[in-house]
């Protein structure tokens, strides 16, 4: 009976205790009026309460006002107590520039929480069983998550939301509506295969259910295996990184070469970690936490990277430093250069050599190197220096020049380092942002009398042999 396999999952997940007050999230779909249905007669054995909540997302104008009235009227009938929510989610995701389904849900469980708060709810009970896990994974693989996407959907979560019908497929729902002649609403968006959830349920999980009838059983094992493994490696970071981190005014400092040698998967939930300090993680993807770690392999002092009002690291010697506030190195003076090095900073240093046609490498560097092979009339009186006013760069392949203003905002350089970046300069002309570009008025010609091999370094040593190497 579905009443009792309601009741185990709820006594081994503890999902309810005697004398809670629950919340249930009725839309007056087939779901959500069983799971209304089957807490109310578990709740006069169990001892405790039940109460509908209801939001009326406005997607579907008259629909969904109907949606709500079924529901208001449907409690009415169980002595329930019905309490409602509404909001303009066409209008407030236009504001916004959310999706349609990313507004509907942030504003569903708001409004649930203002509603655990002020009626003193102890849980908010969610519809979702098993099938609804599987599509959820399955959209989540679609989107390339990592494990934390794959097993996000749980019996329950903070703020007290649970899950009880989780162990329930919905073809157990729909029979169980069928026998005891439950009534409720048929979602005219649910048929709508433009949406990428309703395929995956009318698409995907029917084919997948030709190899393994259990398929929906089958995602769930597989998410609890990965779960129990994140786990594990949660622990591992956790303690990597309190071995390798320290505070100190208000930053998180990284031993840089114990950092790089952990496995990147480490690196990876370390960097999170180190980001929970300042912020929140909503919004910072894998290609931003990949950022850092690239950061931190080049090992380069000076070099940073920002995500605009959340968080910025910046590399400084030997120690890999994540923040809330954008760090930048006071750079002054303007440096000739030529043949040989010099020391324009303290402990950065430029290395200018010639260099023979016969011994250029076969492939040049990268922009992002911090060494590059120049024609070497073209920064012959060159200076290093930060930016100044007037300045403009003629970017690598491209005819014409522009602003370096402008060529810094469209590079996506932090506002608040763009005027301390070290520059090769003549006049008012850059020819080399230092481990960003190269001029193409600085590059190497078939036409190019003399070539020259120009390298900045940090620190000295080892440190600089390697970098010189490239």
């Amino acid at each position: 009976m579905l009443e009792t396999l309601v009741d185990t999952t709820i006594k081994r997940y503890n999902l309810i205790s005697l004398g809670d007050r629950v919340g249930v999230a009725v839309s007056g779909g087939v779901d959500s009026m069983v799971l209304l249905n089957v807490l109310y007669t578990l709740s006069r054995r169990s001892g405790f309460y039940v109460c509908a909540l209801h939001f009326e997302h406005g997607i579907r104008s008259e629909e969904s006002v109907g949606d709500m009235h079924f529901v208001e009227q449907q409690c009415e009938a169980m002595h329930i107590p019905f309490y409602a929510g509404s909001a303009d989610v066409p209008v407030i995701a236009a504001q916004t520039g959310e999706n349609l389904e990313a507004a509907a849900r942030r504003l569903r469980y708001e409004f649930f929480e203002e509603r655990k708060q002020q009626l003193g709810l102890a849980k908010i009970a969610i519809a979702h069983h098993k099938d609804d896990f599987a599509e959820t994974f399955l959209l989540n693989l679609l989107r390339g998550s990592g494990v934390a996407g794959l097993t996000s959907m749980k019996y329950q979560r903070q703020p007290g939301i649970i899950r009880p019908l989780l162990d329930i497929s919905r073809k157990q729902i729909e029979a169980y509506a069928k026998k005891h002649e439950i009534p409720f609403r048929v979602d005219s968006t649910n048929a709508a295969l433009k949406y990428t959830r309703n395929y995956i349920r009318a698409e995907i999980l029917p084919r997948m259910a030709k190899l393994n009838p259990e398929v929906s059983s089958a995602i769930m094992r597989a998410s609890e295996i990965l779960g129990e493994e994140d786990a594990a490696l949660f622990e591992y970071a956790k303690s990597e990184y309190h071995k390798i981190s320290r505070r100190e005014e208000g930053q998180i400092v990284l031993d840089l070469i114990a950092f790089n040698a952990l496995p990147k998967a480490i690196r990876r939930r370390v960097v999170r970690m180190a980001l929970l300090e300042f912020t929140t993680l909503h919004d910072v993807d894998k290609r931003s936490v990949d950022r850092v770690l690239d950061l931190a392999a080049s090992g380069r002092t000076g070099k940073g990277y920002s995500l605009e009002g959340r968080f910025f690291a910046h590399v400084s010697y030997h120690s890999l430093i994540i923040t809330d506030k954008i760090i930048t190195i006071q750079r002054e003076g303007s440096f000739a250069v030529g043949e040989g090095v010099i020391e324009p900073w303290p402990g950065e240093f430029f290395l200018m050599q010639p260099v023979e046609r016969q011994n250029l490498p076969r492939k040049f560097p990268s922009a992002s190197s911090m060494v590059q092979y120049a024609d070497a009339a073209a920064v012959e009186g060159a200076v290093l220096r930060t930016r100044a006013p007037g300045d403009y760069f003629s970017p690598f392949g491209m005819e014409g020049k522009k602003k370096l203003k402008d060529w810094m905002i469209d590079a996506k350089i932090p506002r608040e380092a763009r005027g301390s970046m070290p520059l090769l300069a003549k006049g008012s002309e850059i020819l080399w942002i230092v481990g960003y570009a190269l001029s193409d008025r600085a590059k190497v010609r078939r036409d190019s009398s003399a070539v020259c091999k120009i390298s900045y370094m940090y620190n000295t040593g080892e440190e600089s042999a390697k970098e010189n190497e490239g």
